[in-house]
């Protein structure tokens, strides 16, 4: 399947939202209310066997899990060439183990584009409140029984904010085409804060891509990125207690993409990373980096999706950051138009930079659903999932197993 070109958005930083997605609209439908104004319900809802809640290596909780996520999308068109989209979801989930697990996320966002003949502007706001998925973030590596009693009996709850402006330069037959990007969000814990405060930080980010038209359906690619990262307090604890992590990160890319090429579409981007400190105590460090993906569909009926990823992040539990690998396959097979099977798999590693003892991690996952559309506004899934942890710290491992059935429902 050929892509659309929408190479503007490829500019858009983190938020990955555009005013409405017309997939949203095709999944769930959509009210016409009137003088160019649309809303979008949706409801998903899922119950899942987990074998390991807490991804631990020893004493493994298994448990029920139910989620709840209703959701609704509006979208206006106030001018011929404007855009305004809104959404508002929510997830709550619960557990069958220990109802002190249960949590409520919530994201609301909001966007305005104007698209002109030779740029395309958009602004952008989001607010989320969410929390770290047990044995996840500051919980990475805890025994169960730090689950069941003391200040991690309850997950750790944060919010991350976001509010950026994107611009683009050119149209698509132009043979230079600019995009720009500016961005600034934040994570804020919102509980436990004498435990997790010390994750709390901003990203000041600047984006500007150049697009090279080389050959038909062909772009060369020239990338660079600036993220200025300020933390709000000195680290509390492990090695680096007493000193700030605010660091600049900086990145450039070359790359192509190519877009109707017979049955592949998809872009590569190589390059190089540097992560400068502020203080000096902590070593500043260079990696290469890389970004791929690539969409195959020679076959009747499938999708293959390769992508590959290699970067850093920051940490979430040891050290001063998270130097990571990402490999991933996904294969789409239609057998009907009602009836699908979907099969991925997903290979990571991360290497948590300065941790004392040294710590570095493998992660696999695997899972397989089977999709049907029994109505067209029911979708029902059932799949199985399996996910594993080995690394240099063996109370870090573990093994689990998913079973889960999930329903989403429209209009």
């Amino acid at each position: 399947m050929v892509k659309p070109r929408t190479w503007a958005w490829t500019v858009a930083l983190c938020t990955g939202f555009a005013a409405v997605p017309a997939t949203a609209k095709e999944a769930y439908g959509s009210w016409d209310i009137g003088k160019s104004m649309t809303l979008t319900p949706s409801m998903t809802v899922q119950t899942m066997y987990d074998n390991n809640i807490y991804r631990t290596d020893g004493d493994a909780e298994s448990s029920m899990h139910w989620t709840q996520a209703p959701g609704i999308v509006f979208e206006a068109n106030p001018g011929e060439n404007t855009t305004l989209g809104l959404d508002y979801s929510a997830t709550l989930g619960q557990y069958q183990h220990d109802s002190d697990d249960g949590f409520i996320d919530q994201l609301g966002r909001a966007r305005l584009n104007f698209e002109g003949r030779l740029t395309e502007v958009a602004l952008y706001f989001s607010h989320e409140r969410a929390h770290d998925d047990r044995g996840t973030g500051p919980t990475n590596g805890l025994p169960a029984t730090a689950f069941e009693t003391g200040p991690f009996s309850e997950p750790t709850e944060y919010q991350l904010g976001r509010a950026g402006l994107t611009l683009g330069i050119g149209d698509d037959e132009a043979r230079f085409r600019i995009g720009l990007g500016l961005e600034q969000n934040s994570k804020n814990y919102r509980n436990l804060k004498g435990l997790v405060r010390q994750r709390n930080h901003e990203n000041s980010i600047q984006l500007a891509r150049l697009f090279v038209n080389i050959h038909e359906g062909m772009d060369l690619i020239l990338e660079a990125n600036f993220d200025q990262i300020d933390y709000d307090i000195a680290q509390t604890s492990g090695a680096n207690t007493g000193i700030k992590l605010d660091s600049d990160v900086k990145s450039f890319l070359i790359g192509v993409t190519w877009e109707g090429s017979g049955d592949w579409n998809g872009t590569i981007k190589i390059g190089a990373e540097s992560k400068d400190f502020d203080d000096r105590a902590l070593d500043d460090s260079q990696r290469e980096v890389w970004d791929a993906e690539i969409e195959w569909s020679a076959l009747a009926n499938t999708d293959v999706v390769f992508s590959s990823k290699r970067g850093s992040r920051e940490t979430d539990n040891v050290g001063n950051f998270i130097e990571f690998k990402r490999y991933e396959v996904d294969l789409a097979f239609a057998i009907s138009e009602r009836l699908g099977i979907d099969v991925g798999l997903g290979y990571l590693t991360e290497n948590f930079d300065g941790s004392v003892p040294a710590r570095e991690d493998d992660i696999f996952e695997a899972d397989v659903s089977v999709n049907y559309a029994f109505r067209n506004f029911v979708t029902w899934h059932l799949g199985y999932r399996f996910s594993t942890r080995d690394g240099s710290l063996p109370q870090t491992n573990f093994d689990r197993s998913q079973l889960f059935m999930r329903a989403e429902l429209g209009l």
